[in-house]
């Protein structure tokens, strides 16, 4: 079978499935969460969810994949060293800005917890995997990195791209056994803790689905892999199951996993025609405004909670309603976002270019130029 060939500007509908997956989290947490279970600074505020916006977070389910998509081709043209500055450049910057912003927003609330809120801080400038968590969304920043590791580990040790493709396929197998044993033997599985999860058993058939489809849509085509992608989604699916059967619990709701899993392989179809869909993309979202929307959905998904909830409660105490002040937010949120990706973020990966470690120089333009700061 023909494969597309490799495009030269950046893959729009990843951009946009970015930005997709950042919107349905920010409107899982301010229009169902947040009412159900107030954060502190919203505490006593009474608001009513919105059932048709439970199924957000699966949003972060297809970020995995995304990056696993992404990180894949990132590897094979880099050793560990421009590999790490990448990640290193393309992570800080947003974390730094992002944690700091959320940190003097939560010292407004009354009653807060200062040494808590520093703590919290550190936890998240210096990348600490388990601790405590200055905002609730970075627990996926944990897993990533993890990810990260594993690919640099296996450039360091091999410094050849089959064995970074190689190495995803073993975490892929090894996280779909393990759910397939979850499917066998646990009569009631529960989402894992997050000790599990930083075994990427979990998630790690996210991430093996990614790379399989970018190999799938820029390298040679097989039935086996094809198939084995198969595979990696029902593993994928079955997660959902699992976390929306706890959303549930949690929520004391009767809900079923149909429309989380509908709305992921939906994004998964996505991803997989990234490369074919390109040429229509191009002509109906320019590339520079989708380019910049993917750019912006890190920053949107790591202010918008806790901070996010900070000032929805300052609006609703001024006396707008709630349904109101989330809108206010999420449009304020993306603002940010936006501003931090244009302005603050390359301002500040420029200085740390400066940095001794961090001088490799960069490697040439992809010819894929999505894996740019990706």
């Amino acid at each position: 079978m023909s494969q597309p060939s490799r495009p030269d500007r950046a893959l729009s509908a990843i951009d946009v499935l970015r930005f997709a997956c950042a919107a349905m989290v920010v409107g899982y947490h301010y229009g169902f969460a947040f009412p159900l279970t107030p954060p502190r600074p919203l505490a006593g505020v009474v608001a009513a969810p919105v059932n048709g916006l439970w199924f957000g977070w699966v949003g972060v389910e297809l970020f995995f994949v995304i990056s696993g998509y992404v990180i894949l081709g990132t590897a094979e043209r880099r050793d560990t060293r421009q590999f790490v500055r990448a990640r290193v450049l393309r992570l800080v910057p947003a974390v730094w800005i992002c944690a700091t912003t959320t940190a003097l927003l939560l010292l407004t609330v009354p009653g807060v917890d200062i040494g808590s809120v520093a703590h919290g801080w550190v936890d998240a400038v210096a990348f600490v995997p388990i601790g405590v968590q200055i905002d609730g969304s970075y627990w996926t920043l944990a897993i990533e990195i993890v990810f990260y590791g594993l690919v640099a580990t296996v450039i360091a040790l091999r410094r050849n791209d089959r064995w970074v493709w190689r190495a995803v396929l073993y975490l892929g197998a090894i996280s779909l056994d393990y759910w397939m044993m979850q499917a066998a033997f646990a009569d009631n599985p529960a989402f894992p803790t997050r000790a599990r999860m930083l075994t990427l058993l979990p998630h790690g058939v996210f991430f093996a689905l990614g790379a399989v489809l970018y190999r799938l849509s820029t390298k040679s085509w097989s039935w086996q892999l094809a198939g084995f992608s198969l595979a990696l989604a029902w593993g994928c699916c079955f997660e959902i199951v699992v976390r929306a059967t706890t959303v549930a619990r949690d929520y004391q709701l009767t809900i079923g996993p149909y429309l989380p899993i509908a709305v992921f392989l939906a994004g998964v179809v996505v991803v997989a025609l990234a490369v074919r869909l390109q040429p229509a993309m191009a002509r109906t979202v320019p590339s520079r405004h989708a380019a910049r929307i993917g750019m912006a959905t890190y920053p949107l998904y790591l202010v918008h909670q806790a901070a996010g909830a900070v000032v929805i409660a300052w609006l609703t105490a001024a006396g707008t309603p709630y349904c109101l002040a989330s809108m206010v937010v999420g449009a304020l949120s993306l603002g940010f976002a936006l501003w931090c990706a244009a302005i603050p973020e390359p301002w500040l990966r420029e200085r740390l270019t400066r940095v001794r470690l961090l001088r490799v120089p960069a490697p040439g333009r992809s010819r894929i130029a999505f894996l740019r700061g990706g």
